[in-house]
């Protein structure tokens, strides 16, 4: 115990004794650093507070000249005489506050100053020249800031200049607000540059002259020694176009600088020297009273790792570390319970409290790896709710849940002990069937059937639910977890789309699936490739025994697997979004073909379908309204077909886009009308012309009496609705004829003639061999 309490208490030293000395070393570059930067920008700083100081003075000089150049009594005394320009000069040099006032004629020969009477004129006469900024003029040996403005009495008569002295106490009041030290220099002919007024003490006055002569030039950003002390200076040129170069040096000390850090530094360096002595007192102290109870945390933490059960440590300590014993007490029963909690979450949904897609897998699992999984067979279901989305889009959330739970427990009630339900996704129920054999297959998944049809009650409703289930059986259909499921789900979409109860897995379906694939890939570039095409199947009119209209129906000649019906990639364009762009492809091929055939003397209506995604979109009746303008056809040509179950998915946006396509003069018809679950007062609202009646009741309603008496409902609904009715699916002649005598307006199917390419369209139609077939 002796030996870990150094190891903790030199641990703890060399930590801290590295962390300070890393510290110092950081914080002293970059307090070095820092230092110079705002040096730096201590003296960008006050060369600005400076230039607009300096220039405020010029600016008010060369107002105060303006002023004075306009004085009517100045005007007075320049025809007066010197001594009357020279006595009022004086007077109103006073009367501004400058040092300085002088009058020169447009020669520059200076007529009156209020200086020395002894002025030289040739001097000043080169300052004259310059009157486009800030003047500077040396008066014997004095140097003043000058500003000038032009006399008029009433023409040019000269200038009046006013001037500021540049003398140490301007520097010392400068250097006040710029808190620098600031330096007037003057250069003379021999380019000598001289100190005007400085706000340094001699010494370093003197040092600045000498070393600013021996470089040439001010230096603009540079260190200079002076008596010792190291400066940081900033030049600026004062008169960049006048007679008299005159610069100011702004200098600032480095020394006092680091004279201010020494003192801060000590202060640090204190501070660091205490902190580390009383770490020194506490480490030691700290690893002396952790060393004892440390052992007993770290065996109770190593049981808690390794999830093994384990008691609660005995308390004997006090302070801080009884308390953490407390607190790891606390930590070990709350991992426990929210094991717990996880383990439970991590295998069953949280609104059914059925198990979970996961624990389902396991269950397979477990059922595969028994010793006597190759004497028996498991079933696997998927089970998918048909429209659960509009449950809860129409009652809410709360209400879908509810129905999941009420799903859940009917499935549960029905199957074996040793059985497992899950639910697998939002609409979706998996359940494994152990101990199956195959002659009793169908008896186990009746009852199941039965029980997902019986009806629901919610929020004062009674909700139908059906659903579509695919089935999977171990070791037939899949040896694994994943396969079994796979297999299953291709399964359920075999059921769904063929309307069934529930589907077993075969290998066609997986084989189809890959396909669905490969044709995915390739669908994008079908159209710029020309392999998509229209074929037209004829609509008889049973009335007078002709062809009114031709459904164009998009057919895929794929170059390897040849020609391809639409509701092998029709779904498939709907799911990528792409379905629009083939919709108007079509429009414009059926729209040229309808034109075709009015000058071939084959007047009839071309019907395309369209999907509810071109419902949805918002230009869609104004494109075909151009399209039929830019092709020069008559809307009358054209019908659109759309399905029952796509108008329902938005009433009003369908009511809408129907009264605008009507008032084109285009016919519009309800496809496959008796699959979907409009209702008559929805059904009412629509602008439409004609009723399709789906194929499932027509192909064979001679057989099958059911069949009939749907189609004779929808035959009287339309007409008395006073829509036109066309039956779709006519295979035989028997249909046709069951057909007219119920008083059907329209017929299309195979028995009259399947879909034609357009050219073979006319052919046929043109030969008439196709009368001979219709019912006289």
């Amino acid at each position: 115990m002796h030996s870990l309490q150094l190891k903790i208490f030199a641990l703890v030293v060399g930590l801290l004794l590295l962390v300070e000395c890393l510290s110092l070393g950081v914080l002293y570059q970059y307090m070095r650093a820092n230092t110079i930067n705002n040096l730096d920008a201590r003296l960008q700083q006050g060369q600005q507070i400076f230039l607009s100081q300096f220039r405020a003075r010029s600016q008010a000089l060369d107002v105060y000249a303006q002023i004075l150049a306009k004085d009517f009594g100045l005007l007075a005394a320049l025809h007066a005489g010197p001594r009357s320009l020279r006595d009022a000069l004086l007077v109103r040099q006073q009367r501004v506050g400058a040092d300085l006032a002088v009058v020169v004629d447009t020669h520059g020969k200076i007529l009156a100053e209020t200086g020395n009477p002894a002025l030289p004129a040739l001097t000043f006469q080169l300052s004259a020249n310059d009157r486009s900024g800030s003047l500077f003029f040396d008066n014997a040996g004095m140097l003043y800031q000058m500003a000038g403005a032009p006399v008029n009495a009433p023409t040019r008569a000269g200038w009046i200049y006013l001037g500021f002295r540049i003398d140490a106490t301007l520097a010392q009041q400068l250097a006040g607000s710029t808190a620098l030290e600031v330096t007037f220099l003057r250069r003379d002919a021999a380019r000598h540059w001289q100190v005007v007024a400085s706000s340094l003490p001699a010494e370093p006055r003197a040092d600045l002259e000498r070393q600013l002569n021996a470089a040439g030039e001010p230096s603009a950003n540079g260190m200079l020694r002076l008596a010792g002390d190291k400066y940081l200076g900033l030049a600026s040129l004062l008169s960049p176009a006048s007679a008299t170069p005159v610069s100011v040096l702004l200098q600032t000390s480095q020394s006092a600088a680091i004279v201010r850090n020494r003192s801060w530094w000590q202060q640090v360096i204190g501070v660091l020297a205490g902190a580390l002595l009383l770490a020194l007192i506490g480490a030691w102290l700290l690893a002396r009273h952790i060393v004892r109870p440390v052992r007993l945390l770290v065996s109770h933490a190593s049981a808690v790792a390794t999830g093994n059960s384990t008691e609660p440590i005995a308390l004997s300590q006090r302070g801080e570390l009884g308390e953490l014993m407390r607190e790891f007490n606390r930590m070990q029963a709350a991992v426990s319970q929210r094991e717990h909690s996880l383990r439970h979450l991590a295998e069953h949904d949280p609104v059914t409290g059925l198990a979970n897609r996961f624990s389902l897998e396991k269950h397979i699992a477990r059922e595969i790896d028994k010793p006597d999984a190759a004497n028996r067979r498991l079933a696997v279901l998927i089970v998918n709710l048909d429209r659960f989305k509009d449950i809860n889009d129409s009652l809410g959330y709360d209400a879908g849940d509810r129905l999941l739970r009420a799903v859940g427990k009917r499935l549960r009630a029905i199957v074996a002990d040793d059985d497992v339900v899950a639910r697998i996704g939002s609409d979706e129920f998996g359940l494994l069937l152990c101990n199956i054999t195959v002659s009793e297959l169908h008896t186990r998944l009746d009852p199941i059937v039965a029980a997902l049809s019986e009806p629901h009650q919610a929020e004062g409703l009674t909700l139908h639910v059906t659903a579509g289930t695919g089935v999977a059986i171990y070791p037939d259909h899949g040896r694994d977890a994943s396969a079994l499921l796979r297999h299953a789900d291709m399964a359920k979409g075999t059921a769904k789309s063929r309307r069934l109860p529930y589907s077993i897995y075969d290998g066609s379906q997986d084989r189809h699936s890959l396909l669905r694939l490969s044709l995915l890939a390739e669908l994008q570039n079908a159209i710029n490739r020309n392999e998509l095409q229209l074929h037209y199947q004829p609509k008889l009119s049973l009335d007078n025994r002709a062809v009114v209209a031709a459904e164009a129906l998009v057919r895929w000649q794929h170059p390897a697997y040849g020609l391809i019906p639409p509701a092998e990639f029709i779904p498939m364009l709907e799911q990528t979004g792409n379905i629009g762009t083939v919709t108007q492809w079509a429009f414009r091929r059926a729209i040229a073909q309808a034109k075709v055939w009015q000058q071939a003397d084959m007047a009839m209506r071309v019907a395309i379908n369209i999907s509810a995604h071109d419902l949805r979109e918002g230009n869609f009746a104004r494109e075909l309204e151009l399209m039929l303008r830019a092709a020069h056809c008559a809307p009358q040509l054209l019908a659109l077909e759309i399905t029952e179950s796509a108008i329902m998915e938005d009433v009003n946006q369908s009511v809408a886009t129907f009264r605008r396509l009507r008032g084109l003069g285009i016919a519009l018809s309800i496809d496959d009308y008796g699959t979907g679950y409009s209702s008559m007062a929805q059904l009412k609202r629509l602008p439409v012309d004609e009723l399709k009646i789906d194929k499932s009741f027509v192909m064979d309603m001679n057989q099958n009496s059911d069949d009939e008496t749907i189609v004779r409902s929808i035959i009287e609904l339309g007409h008395n609705m006073g829509l036109r009715v066309t039956a779709e699916g006519v295979e035989s002649r028997a249909s046709l004829v069951l057909l007219r005598k119920l008083h059907c307006d329209t017929a299309q199917g195979n028995y009259i003639s399947r879909a034609l390419h357009a050219e073979h369209f006319q052919q046929w139609w043109q030969s008439g061999s196709w009368k001979a077939r219709i019912v006289r």
